[in-house]
């Protein structure tokens, strides 16, 4: 349910060559969820031109405290002030079209509405981009449950290497249906460790359907022996494919709603899911 949205026209420092087509950019904060322990809120950034952004970065005020973010980076920048910077799924957002991400924070009853919002943001020299995104981008990644599941720790302690940098996540477009067949859906994956033996993960899987699955199913291939999971329960079917299922706190998944998993494997890191699948079981 959305309780409110605040549409905010903000400055837009348009960095490298930008030309006269250029554009003030639009925010829009829709809170999409009050709760009794807290509040979650949708940020879109819009991009107006006709050369799609390769980078940004987004600052301003809020009356309500922010204490985390999905899909992009936060830091505090003074009091109820704050700064975001994209994650490698939001980060290029192309021509006339949007990138989003969510917050989240304590319950209160201060509007949530931005105030002296500042928008950097670094356009392709060209008028088209190798990589656009899609047109409805990558989710903000993953609501915390309701009842926090802790992470497994590794076994051995690995050795942490640099995190290289990722492609905007798979997406598949399938037709929709009845429950058992594929929906519309988008995979986001972040490598969250690695080491000669083994690497640890997040994957984000987002409904993006007109449907309601609940409970929904996830299957998809890798190249790579999974051995622990957390936040959801999965099984091996086949060579290198998986059957991943919610808890019962993340059963459910609304149109454009996403749920969050880890896990552990241990064969070195070579590539994310493939093939991916979508369904609802009932």
């Amino acid at each position: 349910m959305i309780a409110s949205i605040f549409r905010v026209a903000v400055f837009a420092v348009l960095i490298a060559t930008v030309g006269a087509a250029a554009r003030a950019a639009e925010i829009d904060v829709r809170v999409t969820q009050e709760r009794a322990d807290g509040y979650r809120a949708e940020v879109i950034i819009r991009n107006p031109a006709d050369r799609p952004i390769t980078d940004w970065s987004l600052e301003f005020s809020s009356g309500r405290t922010i204490e985390r973010a999905w899909g992009a980076e936060m830091t505090r920048t003074g009091e109820n002030r704050y700064r975001f910077r994209p994650d490698p799924w939001t980060r290029e957002i192309a021509a006339g079209g949007q990138a989003k991400f969510t917050i989240a924070g304590p319950p209160g009853d201060q509007p949530l509405q931005p105030t002296a919002v500042e928008l950097e943001a670094r356009q392709a020299t060209a008028s088209t981009s190798s990589t656009p995104t899609p047109s409805d981008p990558s989710p903000a990644p993953p609501e915390p449950p309701s009842r926090p599941v802790a992470k497994p720790a590794p076994s051995a302690k690995p050795k942490r290497t640099t995190t290289p940098s990722h492609p905007a996540p798979s997406a598949a477009t399938i037709a929709r249906g009845t429950a058992g067949e594929a929906v519309e859906h988008t995979l986001a994956f972040k490598l969250q460790s690695s080491w000669e033996s083994g690497f640890t993960a997040e994957v984000v899987v987002v409904n993006g359907s007109d449907r309601r699955l609940r409970p929904w199913r996830l299957e998809f291939a890798l190249d790579a022996e999974i051995v622990e999971m957390w936040n959801a329960d999965f099984r091996k079917i086949g060579n290198g494919r998986y059957v991943v299922t919610p808890k019962s706190y993340n059963d459910e998944l609304d149109p454009n709603g996403f749920a969050s998993f880890g896990f552990k494997a241990s064969t070195a890191f070579s590539s994310q899911p493939a093939a991916t699948r979508l369904t609802a079981v009932n």
